[in-house]
Parts: structure tokens; C-alpha cells; sequence
């Protein structure tokens, strides 16, 4: 189960692979943002409700109507395992005044993007990432983490 490297021809970076079929994303392909930009305030309030979550990309049977519950009136929202699929990007998307900004750790096959993300009711100052050096033990790829300052 080793990690494949990265191999540039022709100025096209190739995807670095592992032996389950997932990809780590080139460095322009890890950050997206979702919803309304517009509808978010300037800045986050002194008192905060926040909401930390690994959602496992969104499998679990109940998941859209536990997602809507948790995450009604949160300032701040922190989700693990975020997959930006079709089905589940209206369920991201249902409260107008959240942002979303979401760094891919790896592409399942179907590139569907999968990694961590921060949800919120105010513009972030800034938006960066970082990825780890160190390997994930089972699945061979570097974590990623999002880094958004309010």
C-alpha cells in the first residue's frame, strides 16, 4: 500500500496516487469555497456556538437531518471526512448565512473531493492550508488542514 509520487511532464502535474485508488490533490485543486459570500456578516460575535464533527462523509442514515439540527444557529462549524459530492451539497448549503471553506485531503475515484472544512457565519480574513508530511497509517496519504483566520 505505498504512495506512488508525483511525476510533471509537459507542465501537467500528475496526481500522486495510493494503492486504494485515491488521489492527492495538486496544490491549486485543495482549496474550494461554497455558499453565499454576500449573506455572511464581517466578523464572528464574541460569544460563539461551535460545532466539531466528523461527519464520515456523510454516510450515516440520519445524516441530512442531524446535519440541519447541529448546525442551525452556529457560528462556527469544524467538519472532518467532508465529501463534496451532488447529493450532499445541498445539505451544505441549507443555511444561507454559513461559508464554507473546504481543503481536499484526497479525490475518491469518482473525484469527489474529501477532506476538512470550515463552516461559518462571517468572512474569513484569510484562507490557507497546509499538508502533513507524515502518512495516514491505513490509507497511505497526508492529512491536510484548513487554516482560516476571522
Amino acid at each position: 500500500m505505498g504512495t506512488n509520487t508525483s511525476v510533471q511532464t509537459d507542465n501537467t502535474l500528475i496526481r500522486t496516487s495510493n494503492s486504494l485508488g485515491q488521489e492527492i490533490p495538486n496544490s491549486d485543486e485543495v482549496l474550494t469555497h461554497l455558499g453565499n459570500i454576500n449573506a455572511t456578516s464581517d466578523c464572528l460575535p464574541q460569544t460563539l456556538k461551535i460545532l466539531v464533527w466528523n461527519i464520515y462523509k456523510g454516510r450515516k442514515q440520519l445524516f441530512e437531518t442531524e446535519f440541519k439540527e447541529l448546525t442551525a444557529n452556529c457560528h462556527l462549524i469544524l467538519l472532518q471526512e467532508m465529501a463534496l459530492n451532488k447529493e450532499l451539497l445541498p445539505i451544505y448549503e441549507c443555511h444561507p448565512n454559513l461559508q464554507w471553506e473546504h481543503a481536499a485531503n484526497f479525490f475518491l475515484r469518482n473525484e469527489v473531493r474529501t477532506g476538512v472544512a470550515t463552516g461559518t457565519s462571517a468572512k474569513p480574513l484569510s484562507v490557507d492550508y497546509r499538508v502533513t508530511a507524515d502518512l495516514e497509517p491505513f490509507i497511505k496519504l497526508p492529512k491536510t488542514i484548513v487554516i482560516t483566520k476571522y
